[in-house]
């Protein structure tokens, strides 16, 4: 049974393919026509990742720590020794970094954490994931809505 039917599907996958081209053409031909580089909706992205790269680092380097005299010590990078948020990292809390009750040093994956104390970190996690779900949706509908709004944006 299954042999009679594969040169329906073939015929079927052959007019997908056609469609398919032909509507990469005409993508192509109106991109062109507009003057749009389908490529520049990266160019924001491109230009901040540097940013967050040393953003991230610097954060990271917060919370470095070393071995001095046989003891692990918290010796955060990038900031001067005698500057106040030197002394808020290192003295008063011993390499904790407190904030909103929960210490911003650790992460989901820091060993020695038990479950009931990741608790706050992935609800950090989950809440970021759902906000950005949230925010897509909005920015979706408000886009389809303006597309029903004006005829002349639809080449349907």
């Amino acid at each position: 049974m299954r042999g009679s039917l594969e040169p329906a599907g073939d015929r079927g996958s052959v007019f997908r393919r056609r469609r398919h081209q032909q509507l990469n053409k005409e993508t192509s031909a109106l991109y062109k026509e507009q003057g749009i580089s389908p490529a520049a909706g990266c160019l924001p992205t491109l230009l901040q990742l540097p940013i967050f790269w040393i953003l991230y680092g610097t954060i990271r380097g917060l919370t470095h720590e070393m071995v001095i005299r046989a003891k692990l010590t918290l010796q955060p990078l990038y900031v001067s020794h005698v500057s106040r948020l030197y002394a808020s990292i290192v003295a008063p809390h011993h390499g904790l970094l407190p904030a909103f009750g929960i210490d911003l040093a650790d992460t989901v994956r820091t060993a020695g954490l038990s479950w009931p104390g990741r608790i706050p970190y992935l609800v950090v996690v989950v809440g970021a994931v759902a906000l950005q779900y949230l925010q897509t949706k909005l920015l979706n509908a408000r886009n389809s809505a303006v597309a029903r709004a004006n005829p002349r944006s639809s080449s349907r």
